[in-house]
């Protein structure tokens, strides 16, 4: 976000640029209206708003912009303001409210600052009308100045952002008389704010190459801009999200010709469905086991498409034939999947995760990484669980366990597909979520989900994530651990800080690097629990976790599992135990 200029709803409205839409001046026949001073503003405004009218007008697309009132002191402004070239999603802003008057301030830079000074006479559930003074200043020195006598701002109910991921296929329909068109066309949307635009050719859909290519959607705005080379001309464009329903998305734009004159835009698509895995041909299953034990365990690896997803033209989500994510995968299982083998029938099914690069770009642009698993990872993640326990199952007790972007799948797979088979979920004796957070919120907004409280409970979620002492004092960024995380310590199986020393560890797995060989060794690996932080972190001298870029420089992740390994066996023995007991 290289110019945060005009981000408010005066500040996208440029005098003598867009004349055509609005006029500046004060008209003395028509009076600002008299303002309202007792209208409970501070309480009201809280939500999302976008403009709908400038002087008794309908706002072109292009020219309106969200604004997010998160309290009555903090604001998020959207817009993309082809004049300036400000491209802002979701900028921050501070805000202060006295009786009927708000001042909202965005600052640019060190230099410049953005001052909207608003009079609201009227605000309801639905809409309200202000006045407005917007006043850019730079070092202190107010540079421009203009004013606004009636705008009108309407709640915004509907939030299309993340309904909009996944790949489309529609047209656009322009009514610009003997100019039109309606090609067919598709969109693939991805949670990190690009896209890919695809035409066809023949019978085959080519993606067109593009320098740059973003968007964003704010409740129902969506944006867009282009850029064929790094040379050519950036060309934008604004829809209004009308609906997303049953897998179809309409929008409409308000547009107007070089004469003034105004039409009106129609954008429809529907979504394409990916190609589905068969989940029937054991070929796609990493691990397919022959049934001996009476309890299952289900395993999703964690990222395993790491290094080829930064190469040029690597798709956001891998093939799963995939040789970097075989061979990771199947080093995962036997690091991490084994320590179920002496109490379940492991399943592992391949799925099309998100690289390395696409799940941290998610993760930076919305806090988790949910959005990246919504794709084709959940379709497919949801194929396999419905064909084991359709085909598999057969009525049997079952341990889902992950790790990493793994993990946050069994977190997502907890909050979303158990949700719609409390049948399955009642006959689940533990989820192992383990090097991903599960936090507060989760377990406040999924009433179903419950968090282990010792060894031997059943029907909860076991997770934690390893670190050392310096992330905790440098409050490290690490892409697995989210605000109000829940750890349990795996040598004491206690929620608070009490220390468990490395004597209580009875072994963690390494590999011999003479023989390559795996074997159980003490690694002096002790833990105590973080709960400022939701982490376990641990003294031992082993080496961390490479990639601080991702994990911070004081990282265990890779050996979440390992570290603990026969603590963590032993745990899913007892589990089960306990469940037989009580079932």
């Amino acid at each position: 976000m290289r110019n945060l200029k005009k981000w408010m709803l005066a500040a996208i409205l440029i005098c003598g640029t867009a004349t055509m839409f609005i006029s500046c001046a004060a008209n003395e026949d028509n009076p600002a209206p008299v303002p309202q001073p007792d209208i409970n503003l501070a309480e009201k405004i809280v939500g999302k708003w976008m403009v709908a009218e400038l002087n008794g007008e309908a706002c072109p697309t292009n020219l309106k912009t969200v604004v997010t009132f998160d309290s009555p002191t903090k604001a998020y402004g959207s817009l993309s303001d082809f004049y300036s070239k400000s491209w802002n999603d979701e900028v921050e802003a501070d805000v202060k409210i006295d009786g009927n008057k708000m001042l909202i301030t965005a600052k640019e830079d060190d230099h410049t600052t953005h001052v909207l000074d608003v009079t609201v006479s009227s605000i309801t559930d639905k809409d309200m009308v202000l006045s407005s003074n917007w006043s850019v200043l730079v070092d202190g020195k107010e540079v421009h100045h203009e004013a606004y006598e009636e705008e009108r701002w309407e709640r915004v109910t509907k939030d299309y952002e993340t309904a909009f991921y996944g790949l489309w296929e529609g047209k656009v329909t322009r009514d610009l008389g003997d100019e039109t068109n309606d090609e067919l066309h598709r969109w693939e949307c991805m949670a990190a704010g690009t896209y890919a635009f695809y035409d066809k050719v023949g019978d085959k859909w080519v993606e067109a190459p593009h320098y740059l290519a973003d968007y964003f959607v704010d409740g129902t705005l969506l944006c867009t801009r282009w850029q064929d080379t790094k040379d050519s001309e950036e060309l934008r464009e604004w829809w209004e999200i009308e609906s997303i329903k049953d897998d179809v998305f309409k929008a409409t734009a308000l547009r107007v010709r070089e004469d003034g004159s105004t039409y009106t835009a129609t954008f429809q698509m529907t979504r394409v469905q990916p190609e589905t895995i068969d989940y029937s041909d054991k070929a796609n299953w990493l691990a397919f086991p022959e049934i001996t034990k009476d309890v299952d365990a289900i395993y999703i690896y964690s990222t395993s498409y790491v290094e080829s997803s930064f190469d040029d033209g690597a798709s956001n989500y891998v093939p799963i034939d995939n040789p970097e994510m075989i061979m990771f995968a199947n080093g995962e299982y036997e690091t991490n999947a084994t320590l179920f083998e002496e109490s379940c029938n492991v399943f592992v099914p391949w799925y099309r995760q998100a690289g390395m690069k696409y799940a941290n770009e998610v993760a930076k642009k919305t806090g988790n990484i949910d959005a990246a698993l919504a794709g084709l990872s959940y379709t497919d993640i949801k194929a396999s669980l419905d064909y084991y326990f359709e085909n598999c199952n057969n009525g049997r007790p079952f341990i889902i366990a992950g790790h990493s972007q793994g993990s946050a799948m069994v977190r997502y797979v907890l909050k979303n597909y158990f949700s719609e088979h409390l049948d399955y979920y009642q006959r689940m004796v533990a989820a192992y979520p383990i090097g991903f957070a599960i936090t507060k919120d989760d377990l406040e907004a999924y009433p179903h989900l419950k968090f282990a409280t010792g060894e031997s409970d059943t029907g909860v979620i076991i997770s934690y994530n390893t670190e050392g002492p310096k992330n905790v004092e440098e409050n490290a960024r690490n892409v697995a651990v989210l605000p109000g995380a829940i750890s349990i310590n795996p040598l004491n199986w206690k929620l608070d800080e009490t220390y468990a020393p490395a004597s209580e560890n009875k072994g963690s797995l390494v590999q011999n690097k003479e023989t390559g060989a795996r074997e159980f060794v003490d690694l002096g690996v002790d833990a105590q629990i973080n709960l400022a932080r939701g982490v376990i972190v641990t003294n031992t001298t082993a080496p961390v976790t490479e990639g601080k870029e991702f994990f911070g420089p004081a990282s265990f992740h890779e050996n979440d599992y390992s570290f603990f390994y026969k603590n963590l066996q032993e745990n899913v023995a007892k589990r089960i135990a306990a469940y037989k007991n009580n079932n």
